[in-house]
């Protein structure tokens, strides 16, 4: 049976999960499996064919030497212990630090937080969205891209964590939270709204959105 070429990675960083193109069962493998031709990114086989191309914080996504394009590996996602930190040209994450700041939630489960924690949180998650907005602007602004593919993961951790905050049937909901971290899922996700939507306008209609 032959595997799906799409990479889900191990804790353990010699290895990864490879999940089975029929069944989905997800079969460890030697990492260096991952680093074959026919297991190449779609944005890897577009840069081979001379397109030039932007990845910023795509989950899991490895970083590629030589890229035809930007790559920016693990500023602010949910898994950053996915790969090391870094981008492509290999000094640009110094300059997005530099120029945009540490993402303010690092890393987003915390064992038992406090409802004082989620309110920390909860800033950090918005604030992260605005800085990435920011983040995805500037790149799309550099060029005429024939690929930009840009991630707001804080969708991601605010649905972990805020869940049961939101959802007066959880058994670990909180009625006597502040009104604001019942609906921080969706604060984020109107944060996120809004940052897309100023990456349209920046876009100026010259390129498509999915």
């Amino acid at each position: 049976m032959a595997d799906s070429p799409h990479q889900l990675l191990a804790r353990d960083s010699r290895d990864v999960l490879l999940p089975g193109a029929q069944t989905g069962d997800l079969r460890r493998r030697d990492r260096n499996v991952c680093r074959s031709p026919d297991r190449a990114s779609a944005w890897e086989h577009m840069s081979r064919a001379g397109k030039r191309v932007a990845v910023i914080d795509a989950p899991f996504g490895r970083p590629t030497d030589g890229l035809n394009g930007v790559q920016i590996t693990n500023w602010g996602v949910h898994d950053s212990w996915s790969w090391p930190r870094s981008s492509w040209p290999s000094g640009l994450i110094h300059e997005v630090v530099d120029r945009f700041g540490e993402h303010p939630v690092p890393y987003c489960d915390a064992p038992d937080p406090s409802l004082a924690d989620y309110e920390v949180l909860r800033a950090g998650l918005i604030e992260g969205v605005r800085r990435k907005a920011n983040l995805l602007r500037h790149h799309l602004a550099q060029e005429d891209w024939d690929f930009f593919l840009g991630v707001f993961s804080e969708s991601h951790c605010a649905g972990h964590q805020f869940w049961h905050l939101m959802d007066p049937s959880h058994p670990r909901h909180a009625a006597s939270a502040p009104p604001s971290l019942h609906w921080t899922i969706r604060d984020v996700y109107r944060a996120i709204d809004a940052g897309v939507g100023g990456s349209c306008a920046t876009c100026q209609r010259r390129c498509p959105f999915s």
